[in-house]
């Protein structure tokens, strides 16, 4: 499941970089929003599926789904990773030593459904944002005029 989810995640930017090469140019502070959703999404991956959601593995999330909040001023996926990660958190350490820990807001369902959303979402803007479909043709149509020439 990580390799597949990963290679799903990581393919948008794989096509951008080839269709970068095929032009001959560089990928650029402007698709860092992209590389930054794409490293997010990736973390969550990796927290979600071999890990089995260890605590510690969620850090990077947040690091960079802030980043990609930063550079694309959508907020969406940084709120739902930032309330998953401070209530998986909070359940385990228990540092504001609250009454009501057994609770919906902490509930490892939530927190699970939380980040399989971000998940979803951040997959769905990755796709859905960053001129995957016509870098596809552009390097549909650098590989047709090279196989003719």
């Amino acid at each position: 499941m990580f390799a597949i989810a990963s290679a799903i995640t990581l393919f948008p930017l794989l096509v951008k970089s080839m269709a970068a090469l095929a032009k001959g140019s560089r990928l650029g502070f402007a698709q860092a929003e992209q590389v930054m959703l794409s490293a997010a999404l990736v973390a969550v991956i990796f927290f979600f599926f071999p890990t089995q959601m260890h605590e510690r593995y969620s850090h990077p999330v947040l690091l960079f789904a802030g980043a990609y909040f930063v550079f694309s001023k959508r907020w969406v996926l940084f709120l739902f990773v930032s309330y998953a990660y401070l209530m998986n958190l909070e359940s385990l350490d228990k540092c504001w030593q609250l009454d009501n820990y057994g609770t919906f807001i902490f509930d490892a369902r939530l927190v699970g459904f939380l980040y399989a959303f971000a998940l979803v979402y951040g997959t769905y803007r990755l796709y859905k944002d960053y001129g995957f479909r016509s870098d596809i043709q552009y390097l549909k149509q650098s590989f047709k005029l090279s196989s003719t020439q």
